[in-house]
C-alpha cells in the first residue's frame, strides 16, 4: 500500500520516519518536498495612500526577513522565492528561460535590510510618532489592515511580518478570513494589504501571476 500526504515540516517527517523507517520524501535533504507551484506574496492597494509611493512598498519589502520567516514557520520544507520577475519558485528549472536576470540583477526585491526601510521613509519627510509609527507629512499614520488567508502557517508568518514591519515604524494589523470572504475581497480591490497567492501556472488566468508588473508605478 502507497500513500502520500503534504502539509508538514521537515522536523515533522524527520519524526515520522523515526516511527516508520519506510517513509520517504521527494527529496533526502531540506527541501524535502516537491517543489510547490505556490508562492505567498503580500499585494498592496496601489489606489491607497501612501501605498502608492515606490518608497513605501520598498521599504515593506526591505523590512521582510524571508528566510526567518520560512526557517520558523516551514523549516525543511519551505524556500524563500526568487522574483525575476515573477512569482516562482527557485527550484522550477525548467522556467529558467523566461526568467529575466537582467531585471533581477537590478532589483534585489529580496533583500533585508530594515535600516533602508527607515532611510526611505524618512526621505518622504515621514517622521516617527511617539508610538514609534511613521506619519506622513498630511498626518496619516503608516497604518495598514492585512487582510490573510486563515490558515495554520499563516498564523505562525503573518504575525512575524506584522512585528518585523513595526520594528521600521509601519504598523500592521492582522486579520484572518475563511474563504468565503477572502476570494471576494481580493476580486473586488477592497484591501490595502492582502496575503496573496501565486501560481507559476495558473490554471484560471495565464496572465495572473503577471498583472503585478506595470510600467505605470
Amino acid at each position: 500500500e502507497i500513500e502520500q500526504g503534504r502539509g508538514c515540516t521537515g522536523p515533522q517527517l524527520e519524526m515520522m520516519k523515526g516511527v516508520n523507517p519506510y517513509i520517504s520524501a521527494y527529496r533526502d535533504k531540506p527541501p524535502y518536498f516537491l517543489p510547490s507551484p505556490v508562492v505567498w506574496a503580500i499585494a498592496v492597494n496601489l489606489d491607497k495612500y501612501p501605498l502608492n509611493y515606490s518608497e513605501v512598498r520598498w521599504a515593506i519589502s526591505y523590512a521582510i526577513d524571508r528566510k526567518k520567516l520560512v526557517d520558523i514557520a516551514m523549516p525543511g520544507s519551505g524556500q524563500p522565492c526568487d522574483p525575476a520577475p515573477g512569482y516562482w519558485s527557485p527550484l522550477y528549472k525548467g522556467l529558467d528561460e523566461w526568467r529575466n536576470y537582467t531585471l533581477a540583477a537590478k532589483y534585489n526585491v529580496s533583500e533585508y535590510n530594515p535600516q533602508k526601510s527607515i532611510e526611505l521613509l524618512e526621505s518622504l519627510g515621514f517622521t516617527r510618532g511617539p508610538d514609534g509609527i511613521f506619519v506622513t507629512p498630511n498626518g496619516t499614520r503608516l497604518s495598514f489592515l492585512y487582510l490573510s488567508w486563515d490558515g495554520p502557517f499563516d498564523r505562525i508568518v503573518q504575525p512575524l511580518v506584522a512585528k518585523m514591519l513595526k520594528e521600521v515604524g509601519i504598523e500592521v494589523k492582522v486579520k484572518f478570513l475563511l474563504s468565503e470572504a477572502y476570494w471576494p475581497i481580493w476580486a473586488g480591490g477592497n484591501y490595502e494589504m492582502f496575503r496573496d497567492f501565486q501560481w507559476v501556472d495558473d490554471p484560471k488566468d495565464p496572465y495572473y501571476s503577471w498583472w503585478f508588473w506595470s510600467n505605470e508605478y
